[in-house]
């Protein structure tokens, strides 16, 4: 039997991961824009979604580390 918390969690980590590294790519990059596109971080592993923030929403979501978009 598998822990779902756990996979929830794991899911959840993942999906910031990615968001991460696709701010370092637009970093790298030097592109600068006013709305950014984020994978969504909800424990629901099927999810595929995507939401429109600007850098300064999301950085206030990832404040809180046990918060996720």
């Amino acid at each position: 039997m598998t822990d779902w918390r756990a996979d929830e969690a794991r899911n959840e980590v993942r999906s910031r991961s990615t968001n991460e590294w696709i701010q370092a790519a637009h970093d790298s990059f030097g592109e600068s824009n006013d709305m950014d596109r984020y994978l969504c971080e909800c424990s629901d592993m099927g999810c595929a979604s995507t939401v429109t923030l600007t850098r300064p929403e999301y950085e206030a979501v990832r404040a809180d580390g046990h918060t996720f978009v």
